[in-house]
């Protein structure tokens, strides 16, 4: 455990090392934050052990510099080149998240299409267990040819999930 973590566990919340910072909506910033623990059986989220990078805009820096739960370790302005991809699974588009590079960009693209084969094929796998788990007569018949059909309807009326990349800065 960190001073850092010791500092916002027992005294402080919203404190951060990254406190006087100056921020531009403009700019990107480069941020280094601590991961977030969260226990499912109550209301609990805290900060856990190791660190994650985001490349985010101004904005969204500020926001994160700033919350209640701080776990903003350290900002940095980026200078380089920023990519965006904007995806947006069953045509509801997610935030936009940025990229240092275009390979990052294309391999998130790449994870989402695996994320969409994943889905598809438990579709199709839930499909065929209802088809299997058929008895002969009764309410399970209907309900498992119910439940299989709508797999199946689900699978050929499929749109692809669609994605936006583009070079911003």
């Amino acid at each position: 455990m960190t001073t850092t973590t010791i500092i916002r566990n027992f005294a402080n919340p919203g404190y951060t090392p990254a406190a006087h910072v100056p921020i531009r909506n403009d700019r990107f910033y480069l941020l280094t934050m601590q991961n977030v623990e969260t226990d499912p059986r109550c209301d609990y989220v805290g900060l856990g052990e190791g660190e994650y990078t985001v490349l985010v805009p101004g904005a969204n820096a500020r926001a994160e510099r700033e919350s209640r739960l701080n776990h903003c370790n350290r900002i940095q302005e980026w200078r380089g080149k920023v990519w965006s991809v904007t995806l947006a699974p069953w045509g509801n588009p997610r935030p936009a998240e940025y990229f240092r590079s275009g390979a990052e960009a294309r391999a998130r693209v790449e994870a989402f299409h695996a994320e969409e084969r994943k889905w598809l094929d438990a579709c199709i796998t839930e499909a065929e267990r209802h088809e299997r788990a058929t008895p002969t007569v009764g309410f399970n018949k209907e309900f498992h040819l119910r439940c299989a059909s709508e797999c199946r309807a689900v699978t050929q009326t499929y749109t692809p999930w669609t994605y936006e990349s583009l070079e911003v800065a």
